[in-house]
């Protein structure tokens, strides 16, 4: 547990809607939230516009507070990005001040300073099952049609995350 931070801040798409998918990770996150130990500090979630400038501007946003994070999750690569950026600028160094994390793992992760710890989804498979269950739920004789299928995605571990350092947390 050498890298476990309790003063997480978190990103969020936010264009004004509700989506189900939208819902689905606000779930995930409260989940997450209620699985960390009584001690630990509350999850801070930031809704922001899926951009590097909705990421800069969400780390602004949280570096001015009392209590800064120790770990920003970012739930798209494109706004983890923004969050280097700001912190690069504002001179925080990473991960030593604060960890950051994406989704995705966009090819500009491998190369941003420091590089980007993110989660890989395998793209192809959603896309190839998306297809082929749209074309069962086209052809089935009732709308009842429902599939799931579990795809397992890949944690990378890069250089923006690291050990919280003595006192920080």
């Amino acid at each position: 547990h050498g890298r476990a931070r309790r003063r997480i801040g978190t990103r969020a798409l936010c264009d004004g809607s509700r989506t189900h998918a939208h819902r689905a990770r606000l779930d995930k996150r409260e989940g997450a939230q209620f699985q960390l130990s009584p001690e630990s500090k509350k999850i801070t979630l930031l809704e922001v516009p899926c951009t590097r400038l909705g990421g800069a501007r969400a780390f602004l946003d949280l570096w001015r507070t009392d209590v800064r994070p120790t770990a920003i999750v970012a739930f798209s690569d494109i706004i983890a990005l923004g969050v280097l950026d700001a912190a690069r600028d504002a001179s925080v160094s990473m991960p030593a001040e604060v960890s950051v994390s994406g989704f995705d793992d966009l090819a500009e992760a491998a190369w941003a300073m420091p590089t980007l710890t993110t989660v890989r989804q395998p793209i192809e498979s959603k896309g190839r099952l998306a297809a082929e269950f749209l074309v069962k739920s086209i052809s089935a004789d009732d709308n009842s049609c429902i599939h799931q299928q579990r795809l397992y995605a890949t944690v990378l571990v890069r250089d923006s995350t690291g050990p919280v350092p003595r006192g920080h947390d």
